[in-house]
């Protein structure tokens, strides 16, 4: 056998190979003789028939066995003599055979060569959040807010209030189906109505009348209606502004804290805005290592892996949003190439720096991830009782161990941030 490697464009790489037209001769005899043990053939008793039949009738398939025999064969030791690393199935194309020589191409994309970069190298922003009293004050707003009830008023409508109107709703003059309502409660600026309803209701007050011309989006659920200009006849029945509950004894044991104070309410409230913000400074700072890894690894992504990550991605959208709507390839693909490079990168990492996942940290990384549940301990016990989900905790603490190490190697630079930054940016 003798084979010759050709570097084509990015990861591919075409195998022309060349195989001894006596082994492919040997192969057709064999399978001739496999043939025979079973064939029938009427005017012959099995195992009788004679090379020369059985070759007329059955030669074709013979060859086509032996020839598929051969290639998978000499393909096999052609990766190992070149020391290729194929990524997925190759593309094999029969070639013009030369004398005593049967001649094959194989294409294959090949794993990049990762040359790894010196960490010290790196520059990596890590952000840092101290919650404050006025962070801790804006929550509590937003948890009043949660509780608020509703007041009549006299003033015009404004943005947050609530508004009681009847309305018709009418196309070129033409009333339309679905476009009447009574008493339909609208909360100004919960984007509940059409683009225009809304900030049209803004001014109004109990007892006036109005009319508001707005367009339904061009993508609107209702064919008919999309892109069209209605108008819409308002009569305002009742305005209502949010009421904000007082911060007392009972608002706060609505919340879980027993003893009703003041200071375990906030202590609680600061709690649950750590735990969550530790979340998102872990999440944000892990991805600012991750660019730091891509921005000094430059690699190229195996198509083959690409591809399949789409389907992954595309497969979770579908799972999420419980649709069986097409995507286009071309949404998923910048950030599946992302996900490909970094898992190729990270596992060289891995297999350079010997990193592995401690048991210890291990169990508390399913420590963490029962603690939310009614009985943390029912959740460490299946876990641990599930090979392939304790080997996806592994898996996701091995990546952990990665991150600190490069952040334990690189130029850090500590980014003070407010907790609104890094919590609205989630």
């Amino acid at each position: 056998m003798q084979v010759s490697v050709e570097k084509l464009e990015g990861l591919e790489r075409k195998l022309t190979i060349s195989v001894d037209s006596s082994a492919v001769d040997k192969a057709v005899d064999k399978k001739i003789a496999e043939f025979s043990k079973t064939a029938k053939i009427d005017g012959f008793r099995p195992g009788k028939i004679p090379t020369r039949v059985l070759k007329e009738r059955f030669g074709g398939a013979a060859q086509q066995e032996a020839m598929s025999d051969i290639i998978q064969e000499s393909y096999q030791e052609a990766l190992a003599e070149t020391k290729i690393n194929p990524v997925a199935m190759p593309s094999v194309e029969l070639a013009e055979s030369k004398d005593g020589e049967f001649v094959y191409t194989a294409t294959v994309e090949v794993y990049p060569e990762i040359e790894l970069a010196d960490m010290s190298t790196y520059s990596v922003n890590q952000e840092s959040v101290s919650i404050s009293e006025e962070d801790i004050d804006g929550v509590i707003d937003k948890l009043k807010a949660q509780k608020a009830g509703w007041e009549d008023i006299e003033r015009e409508a404004q943005e947050g209030d609530q508004i009681t109107i009847d309305f018709v709703g009418s196309i070129d003059g033409k009333e339309f189906d679905g476009g009447k309502s009574d008493d339909a409660k609208i909360v100004i600026g919960s984007k509940s109505m059409i683009p225009g309803f809304e900030t049209g209701l803004i001014g109004l007050k109990t007892g006036e009348a109005s009319t508001i011309t707005c367009e339904f989006p061009k993508k609107y659920k209702t064919e008919d209606l999309a892109g069209k200009e209605a108008e819409f006849v308002i009569k305002v029945i009742n305005v209502e502004a949010p009421k904000m509950p007082e911060v007392d004894e009972q608002f706060i044991k609505n919340f879980g804290v027993e003893d009703g104070t003041l200071e375990s309410f906030r202590a609680e409230v600061k709690s649950n805005m750590k735990r969550e913000l530790d979340d998102a400074l872990k999440n944000k700072n892990k991805k600012n290592v991750m660019d730091a890894l891509l921005e000094n690894n430059s690699i190229d992504a195996p198509k083959a892996m690409v591809d399949e990550e789409i389907k992954a991605l595309k497969e979770n959208i579908k799972q999420y949003t419980q649709q069986e709507s097409e995507f286009d390839d071309a949404l998923f693909i910048d950030e599946a190439s992302r996900r490909v490079r970094l898992g190729l990168i990270i596992s060289k990492i891995i297999d350079v720096e010997k990193v592995t996942a401690d048991e210890e940290k291990v169990k508390k990384a399913v420590d963490d991830i029962a603690a939310p549940y009614n009985d943390p301990q029912e959740v460490v016990s299946y876990y641990f009782s599930q090979p392939n989900m304790l080997k996806n905790v592994g898996a996701m603490v091995v990546e952990e161990e990665v991150v600190d190490l490069i952040l334990s190697k690189a130029n850090v630079t500590v980014v003070e941030k407010s907790y609104q930054d890094v919590i609205v940016a989630q």
